[in-house]
């Protein structure tokens, strides 16, 4: 009977775009019906398919209408302007392109990036054996 199931599911998917689901389950039902036999039906009849599409369908309109209702903030006031063109530079560009939300953190809500633990950990060694270098310069020979 999972067979019938997926034959149903494969039909709706080649539903017409704007053919709601409701309508295509009615017709892909009808067909389908046609074609089993009379306990194939009743057993395709009590699957809860039916009422998992027809829920996620109404669940999706809900999310799209929700979505469209959402309106998101604008970053228009912070976007560089010069008359009526935007101006970026190729670091801007390259920073957007490399990671769009470094490019927000560093140019729109202008968060200084700290360094890279690398490099700090690399300069951190710098000073010590400076530190060193220069203890061993001072200190007499023996």
């Amino acid at each position: 009977m999972r067979f019938a199931e997926l034959v149903k599911l494969a039909s709706l998917l080649q539903r017409r775009d704007n053919e709601p689901v409701a309508e295509a389950l009615e017709d892909i039902n009808a067909r389908l019906g046609a074609a089993l036999t009379p306990l194939q039906r009743e057993v395709l009849q009590s699957s809860p398919l039916d009422e998992e599409l027809l829920g996620s369908a109404s669940q999706t309109r809900a999310r799209a209408a929700a979505t469209a209702a959402r309106e998101e903030p604008s970053l228009a006031a912070f976007l560089p302007r010069r008359g009526d063109g935007l101006v970026l530079s190729a670091p801007d560009v390259e920073s957007y392109i490399t990671c769009p939300l470094r490019y927000k953190f560093a140019r729109v809500l202008r968060i200084r990036a700290s360094r890279h633990s690398t490099s700090a950990s690399g300069s951190s060694s710098t000073r010590c054996s400076s530190a060193s270098t220069s203890q061993a310069a001072a200190a007499p020979r023996r």
